[in-house]
């Protein structure tokens, strides 16, 4: 049985930004499967795509991440994936919204991306567990 790296897509409006999360989460061991800068565009890839986690920054080009949340709490059968908000505009009101919409962790992008890279990190060695476990079944 073939097992995959655990899968993330990252929503992020700034191709720098967006570059360097990249990078940071293929060092954890995670691979990011899509990326987008608009809210459509992160609904429809995450739904085809079925990632393990999404990181979702709260302004983008076109919509914003709680558009994104809303679509992803609306369709939350089955296994939904990780919700990680990740945003410069970390207030008590968009944390608060945030959790509202079932976003499991809500990071300040430029205070708390160790953090975020950890509960990435922390995803993929229970996957990588998980996967060896069945194959020993």
């Amino acid at each position: 049985m073939m097992t995959r790296n655990t899968g993330v897509y990252v929503v992020e409006d700034s191709p720098l930004i967006r570059n360097i999360l990249i990078e940071l989460i293929e060092s954890t061991g995670a691979t990011v499967i899509g990326y987008s800068d608009t809210a459509s565009t992160a609904i429809a890839d995450i739904a085809a795509l079925h990632p393990d986690a999404v990181t979702i920054d709260l302004s983008l080009k076109a919509g914003s991440g709680f558009d994104v949340l809303k679509a992803l709490a609306i369709n939350d059968e089955g296994r939904p994936p990780l919700r990680i908000v990740l945003t410069n505009a970390p207030t008590d009101a968009h944390r608060g919204a945030a959790q509202a919409l079932k976003a499991e962790y809500f990071f300040d992008k430029a205070m708390q991306i160790t953090e975020m890279l950890s509960v990435l990190a922390t995803l993929t060695v229970h996957r990588t567990i998980s996967a060896r476990s069945k194959k020993l079944a």
